[in-house]
């Protein structure tokens, strides 16, 4: 889902220069960098916090979704407002989707991201035995071994 963000973000950026160089709009271009900035950092934070980050991508694609889409009504000028509107819809409802069924969304991954994700899970699943066990949790324990 990040590489989405990011692509999202470079797309934000690209357009506020685009306006710039086409119609001298300085505040397309501040807006864009600024909006793409935001964007590449939520999507940043995704991979790090992954709660704050999508909060945060959510927040950003809303509040583009609704600026853009209310330009784009407006004008009826599908570039760049309407694009924007539907990327922002896009990344909104992927974002959505993610947080509320995050192992539904496994289907877009490799084989390989599959088979790391379910060792993540196993883990999880040990170290939470290990809890109400009360067992003291090592995260760098080489000798969990995930049994088929």
């Amino acid at each position: 889902m990040t590489t989405l963000v990011y692509a999202y973000a470079i797309l934000l950026a690209i357009g506020g220069l685009i306006g710039y160089l086409k119609a001298g709009s300085m505040p397309s271009l501040i807006m864009g960098l600024l909006s793409g900035l935001l964007v590449g950092y939520s999507a940043n934070l995704t991979a790090t916090n992954k709660k704050n980050g999508t909060q945060l991508t959510m927040a950003l694609s809303l509040v583009l979704l609704v600026i853009m889409g209310m330009r784009f009504v407006n004008s009826g000028k599908f570039f760049p407002a309407g694009l924007v509107s539907i990327f922002s819809a896009v990344i909104l409802v992927k974002v959505f989707f993610f947080i509320s069924f995050p192992n539904v969304i496994e289907f877009s991954h490799t084989p390989k991201q599959k088979k790391k994700n379910l060792k993540i899970r196993k883990r999880e699943e040990h170290n939470e035995l290990k809890r109400k066990q009360g067992i003291e949790i090592d995260d760098n324990d080489k000798n969990f071994k995930i049994y088929r």
